[in-house]
């Protein structure tokens, strides 16, 4: 990014992030969570960083390529391991 490129998978980043995060973040006291937390969110945020630069500089394709291939992966990833919702949704009134 310091050199103008785009990155397009931004958003699958923190999506995949938040469905680790709702793994491993679940009890404990609040400052072991947050700072695990952290560390779990710059980890992947290094790691999906670095597998872009690889695309980029060492295979030399394209950023904008690169990373809506990121996206995608990252978004077949998040699916698949994001929990089920628990529960039910209210229900509406059929007048609404």
């Amino acid at each position: 990014m310091f050199i103008g490129g785009i990155d397009i998978s931004v958003a699958a980043v923190m999506g995949v992030t938040v469905a680790l995060l709702s793994f491993w973040v679940q009890s404990g006291s609040a400052a072991t969570a947050l700072l695990l937390a952290i560390a779990i969110a710059i980890g992947v945020g290094i790691l999906i960083g670095f597998a872009n630069a690889s695309l980029i500089e060492r295979l030399q394709i394209s950023p904008v390529i690169a990373t809506i291939a990121t996206l995608g992966i990252l978004q077949g990833v998040g699916l698949t391991c994001a929990r089920p919702p628990k529960g039910s949704s209210p229900s509406t009134s059929p007048n609404c």
